[in-house]
Formats: structure tokens, C-alpha cells, sequence
């Protein structure tokens, strides 16, 4: 018989502490030495974030399925392996051998993660992932058309399938079957990074009372491993963190290979579950690993919607740390409020029981697709790491979170200046005149688009307005001053984030100084592009006027004034 067991066999890629190379371990040996470990990796973010949800699921259970239970989120059990060091390894041993048989990839009764009973027409095994064009998908990294010749390793298909069944997308497969999004689909997963594998395994083990994220029968939740349907329907489901974390949101059944190539190319495949609630979805509960942001009546796209929050989600012309203040911020458990993510909410109880220090930094590692809402389409991958001091976290050091709020804010509002003087200066060399509207950093409102309305809304013909727009937008792109600009700042507000809680004003005057640094680059750089003849001059002239008086009002610094020769202080 084929045996492929995600306990006892390599699968999960792991680095080492005492050099930085790489091994494959299963479940077993991965907790018994994770202190070990500098970390773990699947092969795309989104495999990563799947991995983890897997092995917390595991670690919560190993410990609940003692005599008596131990809940391993209790404070008083956390502190105790915490100060070990390691996870008890005959707990975790027990438990390996108790479920060794339920890992089994290619079990003839219950195969991990699969439906044996599935029926169906076998078909490529493309399909569980992304990454890889297939049928009707977009090809997004792998450009290999032919669905049918692609073969995965035992490891590769064991990730590939929890990871569809955390972050597979809602849609159709032919005119009668259709799936919903899965649980991590369409949002970011947070997870909170120690300086080991065990420390941030440790760190993201919250406490499973998730009653304030809709998730509310504890007394019934267990892992989809343990029950004896997990496909069962009930409205009440996901029962809790355990469910949640292990939800089968599609029925796979993996072909066995017929040959001794321990390769599989073919599956069967059709949606898994789905509550009994008709109005309800996985989706509607709050994944405890998202930060769910308030937005009465409006979703993440901006439409309307029934939905109390929306999940903070990875934007193709945003970074994440752009919303690092929004993050930290962590308000009070109020449904009229953002709701957290639960890692970062355990970790500050844990520093205000004084279970680990202030002083202490971690990282936050946020992982993610971004997709087209209500389509299967992804345009991107993600994953990013946020540093992370403690001291953010302090209730008591709350102006840290308003400082980067500011610092944030500075940045938005001289990238929109930034932008507004490059736009005008593509504006005076394609047109002939100045815009009649003022343009000064004070206009709030004045966009790029209301430029065009009012040059081009005094009666010309259509085709003329498209022809002269298409012009000034082509310029105002080609000088790329958003994307220089916004990707030279990312590594210095990192910086920012460890520097402030030591020295907050020295922190924030070298913030001040890379802004005016860095935006001066990208502007110097669309002046390069204008060009060098008589109307490119005075259209340089012009932009580069607007562009000093507003980078010293934003900044509160002394700008060399063109006229005089002198300085002027300018101050808001």
C-alpha cells in the first residue's frame, strides 16, 4: 500500500538555527525540535500560512487530548512551556501515535484531508493550484498551459491540499457545480514571529474562546481529523477555533499513482463544505487570524454590504506598513470597532501579565493573495514582515501609536504632493496653459482627474479631450515618481518602527528628513524626463515652485526661496 504520512515523513521545509539550511520534517519531528529551528516555509506564502494553521490545530489538540485536558492557551500552561522552552515531548509523541493513522496521504478508509467516498470524473491535479494556469484560470506565475502534464511529490501534494482547503477562491466549474470562498480566501493572515520556530508557534496559540469572532460551541469544537464527518452540515459550524483552523472547504481525493514514480497527476474534485444556513458562509465568521476592519454597511470593495467588517486585504498599488498604525492599534473587543488580529491581541495580554517583556522585539508576519473581489482570479502573492516592539503594544506608551499614525499620514500627504506636482508638470508640457484651478498643496481635493475635467470640459470635442488626456497621463506615468518614492521608503519606516520607542523625537526628525530626501529624488527624476526645451523649462519651473512651498508647509522646514536667494521658514 502507498503510505505517505505528514507525521513521520518529510514535508514541511525547515531552517536551522545552527546554519542556515534547509531540511524537510514531518509534524513529529517538527515540534519535538522547533526550538531548534529558525523558522518554517512552504512553497508560497499562502502554503506557509496553510502549514501554520495545521500545526496549531495539532499542538491545541495534542495537549486537549490529555487525561486530564490541558487547554495549552491557558496562562498558566503557556508560561510553563514558554519557560521550557519545548513542547512536552511525550505529550506530543502521544499523540502522534494516537492520530498517526489519520495523516496518512493515501489512507484506504480516511486519506488526510480528503473525501474517499468522492465520486467522480478524475482530472488534473492543476486544479489545487493557484499558481499554475488551469481550465478557464489566469496564469499567474506558472506559464505551463498544459494542465495534464503536471505531476506533484508526495509533499507537494500534501501542501497543495491543505492549502486549497484555507485559501481557495468562490467560483464555478461548469454550469452546475460551484464553490465559496474558504475560510483565509480574500484577507490577510497575520501571524506573530519569535526568534524560533517554537517561540512563534508559542506566540500564535491564543485562547479558543472565540465567542466575540461567532465561533461559540467550544464544547463541540475539535479538528476536522477528529470528527467523524467533517463534512457534516450544521449552521452552527465552524464550532470554534479547532473547526475553524481545519475547515474542508473543497472534497479532494487524490489519485493513487499506479507506477512507483511517487508522483500524482490526478484527482477528483468538487465543493466541500458549506454551512446548512443558506444566508451564512465560513466567511461570515471572523477568522481570528485577519484584522477585521469596522465599516458599516460597506465591504472591501467599497460596495455595499450586509457585512458589519471587512478583512484588511493585500491592494495592488498600497503596501502593508502604509497600515502599520491601524494595526497596532488593537481597540477594545466593540462590534462597532476593528476587530485585531487575535495573535496580536494574545500578545499583549501576555506582556501585561508579564509573561513576556515589553523590551522585547518580535516581527508580524502578514501573508496573503490579492485577488478580484467575487472572481477566481489572483493578480498576486504576498508576504510580509513588520517589525514588531512590545512597546507598541503598551497602553500605557499609547502616543507611539499616534506618533506612527502621524509619521504615516506625513508620508501619504507629501506622496499626494509628490504626485499632484509631477502631474503638473507632465500638464504644462503637453498643454499649452496653466490649469485654472489653483494648485497649491493646500486644495485637498485637487486630483488628477478634476485636472483633466476642468482643462478639458470647455468644449472640446471628445476625441480631442481623450487624445490630450491619454498625452498627460502617458507623460505623468512614464516619470514613475509614485513607485520610486513609495519603494525607497519602505525599509526606512521600518526603521522608523524601531527607533521611535528609544528616542521619538530624534526618530521623527530623521523620518522628516528621509521624506524630503526621497521625494526630492523622485521628483528630480520626472524633471530629468521633462525634457530640456524652452516649454519643458518653464513648466519645470512652475512645478518645481508648487513642489518646494508644499514639501515645507507639509514638513515644517526651511525651503531655499527662488526669488531671494534666501531661506524662508514656512510652518503650517
Amino acid at each position: 500500500m502507498i503510505q505517505f504520512n505528514l507525521i513521520e515523513d518529510g514535508w514541511i521545509s525547515v531552517t536551522q538555527l545552527s546554519r542556515s539550511t534547509t531540511r524537510k520534517v514531518g509534524i513529529r519531528e517538527l515540534l519535538n525540535k522547533a526550538v531548534s529551528y529558525r523558522g518554517m516555509q512552504g512553497t508560497t506564502p499562502l502554503e506557509t500560512a496553510a502549514i501554520y494553521r495545521i500545526l496549531i490545530a495539532f499542538i491545541h489538540s495534542a495537549y486537549l487530548h490529555q487525561a486530564p485536558p490541558q487547554d495549552v492557551a491557558a496562562l498558566e500552561n503557556w508560561e510553563r512551556i514558554w519557560q521550557e522552552q519545548n513542547f512536552d515531548e511525550e505529550i506530543i509523541n502521544m499523540y502522534c501515535d494516537h492520530s498517526k493513522q489519520l495523516f496518512n496521504l493515501f489512507d484506504d478508509t480516511r486519506p488526510f484531508f480528503q473525501d474517499q467516498n468522492l465520486m467522480g470524473k478524475e482530472e488534473s491535479i492543476s486544479s489545487l493550484m493557484a499558481h499554475i494556469s488551469s481550465g478557464a484560470d489566469a496564469t499567474l506565475f506558472n506559464h505551463n498551459t498544459n494542465a495534464s502534464s503536471i505531476r506533484l511529490g508526495f509533499d507537494q501534494a500534501a501542501r497543495a491540499v491543505i492549502t486549497i482547503q484555507s485559501f481557495g477562491l468562490a467560483g464555478t466549474k461548469g454550469s452546475q457545480v460551484s464553490f465559496n470562498d474558504a475560510p483565509c480566501a480574500r484577507g490577510i493572515m497575520f501571524f506573530v514571529e519569535g526568534n524560533t520556530l517554537f517561540e512563534t508557534l508559542m506566540l500564535n496559540l491564543f485562547e479558543r474562546d472565540l465567542r466575540s469572532h461567532r465561533m461559540k460551541q467550544r464544547d463541540k469544537d475539535a479538528p476536522a481529523w477528529e470528527q467523524s464527518n467533517p463534512f457534516a452540515s450544521d449552521p452552527l459550524r465552524p464550532y470554534g477555533l479547532l473547526d475553524h483552523l481545519t475547515w474542508h472547504n473543497r472534497r479532494i481525493c487524490l489519485v493513487k499513482p499506479i507506477d512507483n514514480d511517487n508522483l500524482v497527476t490526478q484527482m477528483i474534485y468538487a465543493p466541500g463544505l458549506k454551512t446548512s444556513d443558506p444566508k451564512k458562509t465560513v466567511r461570515d465568521v471572523f477568522n481570528p487570524f485577519h484584522h477585521w476592519r469596522a465599516k458599516a454597511g460597506v465591504d472591501e470593495t467599497g460596495e455595499k454590504s450586509d457585512r458589519s467588517h471587512s478583512p484588511l486585504v493585500f491592494r495592488q498599488d498600497k503596501a502593508l506598513w502604509r497600515d502599520s498604525a491601524v494595526l497596532f492599534e488593537l481597540p477594545s473587543d466593540d462590534d462597532s470597532r476593528d476587530k485585531p488580529p487575535a495573535s496580536l491581541a494574545w500578545v499583549r495580554e501576555l506582556a501585561e501579565e508579564g509573561i513576556v517583556p515589553y523590551e522585547q522585539s518580535y516581527r508580524l508576519l502578514a501573508v496573503g493573495a490579492c485577488t478580484k473581489p467575487g472572481q477566481d482570479k489572483t493578480f498576486f502573492y504576498r508576504a510580509e514582515s513588520l517589525p514588531l516592539p512590545m512597546k507598541y503594544l503598551d497602553r500605557s506608551l499609547s502616543e507611539l501609536i499616534s506618533d506612527l499614525g502621524t509619521a504615516t499620514k506625513q508620508a501619504e500627504d507629501v506622496g499626494k504632493l509628490l504626485n499632484r506636482c509631477a502631474f503638473l508638470l507632465a500638464w504644462l508640457i503637453r498643454t499649452p496653459s496653466t490649469p485654472d484651478t489653483q494648485f497649491n498643496e493646500s486644495n485637498k481635493d485637487f486630483e488628477k482627474q478634476e485636472l483633466i475635467d476642468a482643462k478639458f470640459a470647455r468644449g472640446k470635442n471628445e476625441r480631442s479631450k481623450d487624445r490630450e488626456a491619454q498625452q498627460v497621463y502617458q507623460l505623468f506615468s512614464a516619470f514613475g515618481v509614485e513607485r520610486l518614492y513609495w519603494s525607497q521608503l519602505e525599509a526606512h519606516f521600518y526603521r522608523l518602527i524601531q527607533d521611535l520607542p528609544n528616542d521619538p523625537e530624534a526618530a521623527k526628525e530623521k523620518w522628516r528628513e528621509y521624506l524630503k530626501r526621497i521625494a526630492r529624488a523622485a521628483f528630480n527624476q520626472a524633471i530629468t524626463y521633462a525634457g530640456t526645451d524652452r516649454r519643458a523649462q518653464r513648466a519645470i519651473v512652475k512645478a518645481e515652485e508648487q513642489f518646494q512651498f508644499g514639501l515645507a508647509r507639509l514638513l515644517n522646514i526651511k525651503r531655499v526661496d527662488s526669488m531671494n536667494g534666501g531661506e524662508t521658514n514656512v510652518t503650517n
